[in-house]
């Protein structure tokens, strides 16, 4: 039951996860008798197979926020970072789901995935956000990109002040220029 903790049955991060080594076997096992596994961009258990596993599990919350952790160091490595944030969302790691985030969400944004990373930076609290003026500065770009200028343009002004108060100037620069492009966007 430890495995439903993951939201993919991938064999290795199964394997490092859960500190197993037969996940390959096991896994085509049930993929081959068709027992609640699908295979389609991965293994994954069937919905409500998996909310049955993880209501019915005795794993205790430490254990599932410990398999989380190891899932997402497994997939920093692999350099899925996206993956990453989502294990670490879930073992309520939020400082390093944030800093993780702060490295890979501009990455997203220039690959289209703007709405993916604005669902990631709205699971973290306020406090992790406010911390940081690269978060919040990506955040501003999401409700810009999605053209919600009147939740970008206070996300941005706080951002150039976060990066004022830790002395980056070019983390202002960044934030100016970033605000500028709603005015241009809305022309």
């Amino acid at each position: 039951a430890e495995s439903a903790t993951l939201r993919r049955l991938d064999a290795d991060a199964c394997d490092y996860a859960l500190e197993v080594t037969d996940s390959t076997n096991l896994l085509r096992f049930l993929e081959q008798g068709s027992l609640f596994v699908s295979h389609h961009g991965g293994y994954r258990y069937h919905a409500l197979f998996a909310d049955f596993l993880r209501r019915r599990s005795d794993v205790s919350s430490e254990r599932r926020e410990e398999i989380h952790r190891r899932a997402a160091a497994f997939f920093v490595r692999r350099g899925n970072e996206e993956e990453a944030v989502q294990h670490l969302l879930a073992a309520n790691d939020y400082d390093a789901a944030g800093d993780l985030l702060a490295r890979v969400g501009a990455r997203m944004t220039e690959t289209g995935r703007h709405r993916a990373l604005a669902a990631l930076l709205d699971r973290l609290p306020e406090a992790v956000l406010s911390r940081s003026g690269a978060l919040l500065l990506m955040h501003a770009e999401t409700h810009r990109l999605a053209s919600r200028y009147g939740e970008a343009i206070p996300l941005y002004v706080r951002a150039r002040d976060r990066f004022h108060g830790a002395g980056d100037v070019s983390g202002e620069v960044r934030a100016l220029r970033a605000q500028a492009l709603v005015y241009l966007d809305t022309v």
